[in-house]
């Protein structure tokens, strides 16, 4: 008896994986290519719509909580060592899109 919702491991990014994301951009466009860089769109899809699903009614204090410890279904941590805040801040300005906040 196996836990068929857990999300399968996912590697941490690379150094050089986070500096593509471009940093000049907007909070969303930064955001969005940290989500890509992440991997966060490997589980959760390009909207947040896929198997690893993204708790979009989530507060931020959750969704911030989530992505800096991880979650018991599989989702890896994201520590600032890993993430800067500022980073962070991005990610969550491109999640809100989803639910179509800004």
């Amino acid at each position: 008896s196996g836990s068929s919702g857990a999300l399968p491991a996912v590697p941490q990014p690379s150094s050089d994986d986070l500096a593509k994301a471009d940093p000049a951009g907007g909070a969303v466009a930064r955001g969005a290519a940290l989500y890509i860089a992440l991997g966060c769109s490997n589980c959760h899809g390009a909207g947040g719509n896929a198997a690893g699903r993204l708790q979009l009614r989530a507060t931020d204090r959750r969704a911030v909580r989530a992505i800096r410890e991880g979650t018991d279904e599989g989702m890896p941590a994201y520590p600032e060592g890993l993430l800067s805040e500022p980073d962070l801040q991005a990610v969550l300005a491109y999640i809100r899109t989803f639910r179509g906040g800004s």
